[in-house]
């Protein structure tokens, strides 16, 4: 579920095989405006519907599982507001938190602290989470990727796809030889 594409698609029925039926996602875009299955994916979550609980997601970075959600949920919002810990959460639903709520969201110049810089330590460590066990090549390595500011989004078309989160730059198609620096 690492691909967004992949997540977007978890939200349709599911009806052959019947072994791996499952129903679409419930919730119109009419009474929940911001629960599309755009938006969710974009956030992280796929769907894992289940028995009284026909709106299930979890994300596929944390262990972090919702339902029920309410008419005026946004699924970035309700990622940040929960404990869980999640680089994804951190790199990607903070900064669209940040902008909804009238803030820099990408275009910030300013940091409470030293560890929330784009080049700490602490940030460049979220960013390798990303990568998880699916990086497909070798070099550049996921470190070298997440100290150059990238994250990991792969694709169908491109399993090595990554994609700086302050600015959306995004690359493909890396080769052994590049430096993403």
């Amino acid at each position: 579920m690492q691909r967004l594409e992949a997540r977007v698609a978890s939200f349709s029925a599911v009806v052959r095989p019947k072994r791996a039926a499952k129903p679409a996602w419930p919730l119109a875009r009419d009474t929940h405006p911001a629960l599309t299955p755009a938006a969710l994916a974009a956030a992280g979550f796929y769907h894992t519907p289940v028995a009284g609980e026909e709106d299930a997601c979890m994300c596929f970075l944390c262990p972090l599982a919702l339902s029920g959600w309410d008419a005026g949920d946004n699924p970035h919002v309700e990622h940040v507001g929960r404990d869980t810990p999640c680089a994804w959460k951190e790199l990607v639903c903070a900064l669209e938190v940040d902008r909804l709520r009238g803030g820099p969201g990408r275009a910030r110049t300013e940091f409470a602290s030293a560890d929330e810089l784009p080049s700490s330590e602490a940030r460049t460590a979220l960013r390798v989470q990303t990568f998880g066990d699916w990086w497909p090549l070798q070099a550049p390595s996921p470190l070298d990727l997440a100290r150059a500011g990238f994250i990991s989004t792969p694709s169908k078309e491109s399993a090595d796809g990554t994609t700086c989160p302050l600015c959306k730059y995004e690359v493909v198609e890396w080769e052994e030889d590049d430096d993403p620096m």
